[in-house]
């Protein structure tokens, strides 16, 4: 079961999802594309007969309701190398699933923790994903 250092910072973001964009917001070259609304959607990259889930997606989606970005959190206290794996699943998951671009933002917390997140991720010789880690001295 999840403690309260896990679950916190997604209940922000469920009270409030357009925090999961201006952590992002605050990092060097990540434009947030401009949207009419951001909820938090379904977590589930259910993928038979595995089944992923993610602890948070937002969806940024314009006036008519169609998806401009899906951002996927994350927060990783410690660790697992696992994860290395899961979350290119992720994204790729639901850039699938909303047809549109898929960004993952990883909540650490603290600098170490973050630098490791952030890592690229290669997925084959032509391809990578790069999460976007966000630690306390980049909190607004």
């Amino acid at each position: 079961m999840p403690g309260i250092d896990h679950e916190m910072p997604l209940e922000l973001i469920r009270n409030r999802p357009e925090t999961a964009l201006e952590l992002p917001r605050r990092m060097p070259g990540v434009d947030i594309p401009p949207h009419a609304a951001a909820r938090v959607e379904t977590v589930d990259c259910t993928q038979a007969p595995i089944e992923f889930r993610a602890d948070s997606v937002v969806v940024l989606r314009n006036e008519t309701g169609a998806a401009l970005m899906a951002v996927i959190v994350e927060v990783q206290l410690r660790r697992d190398s696992g994860k290395r794996f899961n979350w290119p699943v992720y994204v790729t998951t639901l850039r699938s699933q909303h047809k549109c671009d898929a960004a993952l933002l990883v909540i650490c917390p603290d600098r170490s923790m973050a630098r490791w997140c952030e890592r690229t991720i290669r997925l084959g010789p032509n391809g990578a994903i790069t999460p976007l880690a966000i630690d306390p001295s980049r909190m607004p």
